[in-house]
Formats: C-alpha cells, structure tokens, sequence
C-alpha cells in the first residue's frame, strides 16, 4: 500500500526520544564494524562491539524471502499476537500504552532457564515507515519510567534500539524482501558465561528463522486495538 503524502507524524511521547531510537538503529546496522562471528545453515549471524563503553555486544542476522509483502513480515514482528505465535523465546508481549502511529510502550517477558530468573524489558518501540526508500524498521529501547517500575519475581534487563528492518528489492527474479534483525540487550543481573556466549548470535539467528517461516506458511492474526503503522496513509519518518 503506497503513502498518499508524507507528513510530520505527532506521537503522543517524547519526540526526541522516538527520533533517538531510529537513529541509534541507523547508526548501528550500517556496515562499519561487522565481523562474521558464526555462520547457521548458511545464514551468517554478525557481530560488533558497541562504541559505547560498557554496552553489550551487537548481534545482526539477515536473510531474504519471496512472495510476501513487506507489510506482511513488518507487522508478524510488530504485532503482539502474531510475534507470539512464531517468537518462542518469549513468554508474553504486552501494550502498555498506544502511543499512535506505530509507537508504543510494551512490556516483553522472557521464561527462567534453570537457575536463571526470567527477564523483563520495558521498551519505547517505534515504527519508521519510509516508501520512498523502500526501508521499514520497528526498533525499541528500554525505558526507565516510574509508571512502569520493576516487577516482582523479574529482572529488569536493558536493551538498546533492538529489532527489525525490512526492505524491498527489485531483481531479476522479481521482487524480493530483506528482512534484518538485530538486537543489542543486556540481560542484567547474574547469567552463565556459556549463556553470554551462546544465546545472543543463536537468539537472532532462531527469530529471523521461525518469523520467515511464518510469514510464509502461517496465517497470523492481527490485533484490531493496535493499529498497524501501514494503515496509515502517510510515511513515518522520525529521523
């Protein structure tokens, strides 16, 4: 569905905070600084250390797929009861405030591993819809906020301008999308080596794999509260 016009988009938070989340995103998924660190079923899953001292290390994977709108992929990653259905990593995605025009606040928990107490993040997670350059990405960084104060029985972990970015390409062969997913999170609290070894480059690797799974072979629902960022008849550009 192609924008009408492009307009400023008034989104009911903190304008530069929004704005910051995309730009963190563009900074970091430009090419400088990737190093192959694993390679999955020929998926290559890259790294590279944050310019920011004391930031966890950076994880992107991508991949193509055929046959599907990009709206499609955006929003099996955007909505909460789609993601849900393919996302086993996690155990809940909950809305805690709409903030309009693909922009929300959302609480996401993942389950206890063993002796490892299961995780929380509170995330403003924004949307930057862009159809002049065929480029879609739905980003979130966590938030302190005292309407949203830790939860009993989780550790409240950070993460950093961490999601997905779609874009589409004509080639030869017709038109395809590229779907890239990359996630900067610190887990807080006590964790394993192994598990801070391991669990970042397989985590990424593991969502990209089941979300183009399920956009091609699953039916996902949509949740009619949550508006999706492409019904709305304007680009998003927030940075």
């Amino acid at each position: 569905k192609k924008a009408k016009l492009s307009k400023k988009v008034k989104i009911n938070w903190n304008e530069i905070e929004c704005a910051a989340v995309i730009k963190d995103w563009t900074d970091k998924v430009a090419n400088e600084g990737w190093v192959k660190y694993k390679m999955e079923n020929n998926v290559i899953v890259y790294k590279k250390e944050s310019v920011i001292p004391g930031r966890p290390s950076i994880y992107r994977v991508q991949d193509t797929v055929r046959d599907v709108e990009p709206e499609e992929v955006f929003n099996a990653y955007f909505d909460p009861a789609a993601r849900k259905i393919w996302d086993k990593s996690v155990t809940d995605i909950k809305v805690l405030k709409n903030l309009g025009y693909g922009a929300v606040i959302q609480r996401t928990t993942y389950p206890n591993y063993g002796l490892v107490s299961p995780r929380d993040f509170v995330d403003l997670a924004v949307s930057h819809i862009d159809y002049s350059r065929n480029r879609f990405i739905f980003a979130a960084s966590s938030i302190n906020n005292p309407d949203y104060p830790p939860v009993d029985g989780y550790v409240r972990g950070t993460q950093y301008s961490s999601g997905i970015e779609v874009n589409t390409l004509d080639t030869t062969e017709g038109k395809i999308c590229k779907v890239t997913i990359m996630v900067q999170m610190d887990w807080m609290g006590w964790l394993p080596k192994v598990a801070i070894a391991s669990w970042p480059a397989t985590g990424v690797y593991q969502s990209l794999t089941a979300l183009l799974k399920a956009v091609q072979k699953e039916k996902l629902p949509k949740t009619n509260s949550l508006k999706s960022p492409f019904d709305y008849e304007t680009e998003i550009l927030l940075a």
